[in-house]
């Protein structure tokens, strides 16, 4: 197995494609201070294998809960494009049936960058709104890579 050489990783763009935060008139008037939060993410990837280029989208869904988990009607909905570049992907590339795939300790590793950049970015975009600065969980991103519906997790505030 290669060994990750994170010098021959660079993140060349990041790209918010969506940002929405919403929430019910009624909360307008009485805010709440959601207790919890049920946080659903997906992502989604593209290669081109001959720039040696990755893809990588995430999208991810808050729903604020009260303190029996309830919802709200506190929202947040965040699409985020990351573009990476690997200089030694071709070491990282397996195929099977004709078709490349990406190893998984690279895809772990990409989607591991992906998601904590989201994360702070997540955390500043939403500081002094409904959401109030939510910080989002740390997973395991073999699971997000597995997973290609949104993935339910709660995490208390």
């Amino acid at each position: 197995m290669n060994k990750i050489k994170p010098e021959l990783i660079s993140l060349f763009q990041i790209r918010i494609y969506k940002l929405a935060i919403s929430t019910l008139p009624e909360i307008l008037e009485n805010p709440a201070k959601p207790a919890n939060f049920k946080v659903s993410y997906s992502q989604n990837s593209a290669f081109n294998f001959d720039l040696k280029n990755i893809r990588i989208r995430l999208e991810i869904l808050l729903d604020g809960l009260d303190d029996k988990d309830q919802s709200l009607g506190i929202h947040g909905d965040f699409g985020i494009e990351f573009h990476f570049h690997i200089e030694n992907l071709e070491n990282f590339l397996e195929e099977s049936d004709g078709i490349k795939k990406v190893s998984s300790i690279l895809g772990s590793t990409l989607v591991s960058i992906a998601f904590s950049t989201a994360r702070g970015i997540i955390l500043e975009r939403s500081q002094n709104t409904i959401l109030n600065g939510i910080i989002l969980p740390i997973i395991d991103p073999n699971q997000l890579i597995k997973e290609m519906p949104l993935h339910p997790e709660s995490k208390s505030e």
